[in-house]
């Protein structure tokens, strides 16, 4: 299954600078979240996932909640954190270089939703092989056209919150709430959920600060 890249005009003169941040972290993800389980049937896998947590499963077939665990336990959580890291290092390469936060933020997003289409596809690889074993051709791939629009989504609605607060005017400062609070730790399955009210709170709060600098 491939996945055409749609190339768009840069919106920000610091693009080149965003988009190589974007593929070195994209290429960092997928070593330490997803790479590891190409060879799970032979030696488990060992994932520190974004809050701490640890993947840590051996001595069991691909199959039922193993494979679970791969598509749906932390994936998504992770997509999150990376993209928030990301967002958040264009927006103050924008500020530092007096460029258009909300230009930075966008141009971030089309990045990082080329690394959403390479992660998903390489996972999707993972699933074939691990479920094939040895013979990847006998089970058919996993469709993630799907899992890609949610992610691309989840990172849309952060993109828009940057956006529309980066063109509010200046006011009175507010204090900032710990990330952490937006990501909202919770002991699950998947270990964070995405709090987009108070998500939206925090970058408002990051982005008055700065202003009041």
């Amino acid at each position: 299954m491939n996945f055409s890249v749609i190339i768009k005009m840069a919106n920000s003169p610091i693009y080149e600078l965003i988009k190589v941040d974007v593929q070195r972290a994209g290429d960092d993800f997928i070593k330490r979240k997803v790479s590891p389980w190409e060879f799970f049937n032979v030696k488990g896998v060992d994932i520190e996932k974004c809050n701490g947590e640890r993947i840590t499963i051996a001595g069991v077939e691909f199959s039922g909640t193993v494979r679970l665990v791969f598509w749906d336990g932390y994936i998504d959580d992770e997509f999150i954190a990376f993209a928030l890291t990301l967002i958040e290092s264009a927006r103050k390469k924008a500020i530092d270089m007096d460029a258009s936060v909300s230009d930075a933020v966008k141009d971030c997003r089309d990045c990082i939703a080329d690394v959403v289409i390479k992660v998903f596809e390489r996972m999707s690889a993972i699933d074939q092989k691990l479920r094939g074993k040895g013979f990847p051709q006998s089970v058919n791939r996993v469709n993630v056209e799907e899992r890609i629009k949610h992610i691309d989504q989840k990172i849309q609605n952060i993109v828009d919150a940057y956006a529309n607060q980066a063109t509010l005017s200046s006011g009175k400062t507010t204090p900032t709430p710990a990330l952490s609070d937006a990501l909202e730790l919770k002991p699950s399955i998947s270990g964070i959920s995405l709090d987009l009210k108070k998500l939206w709170q925090w970058i408002r709060a990051k982005l008055m600060s700065n202003k009041a600098d």
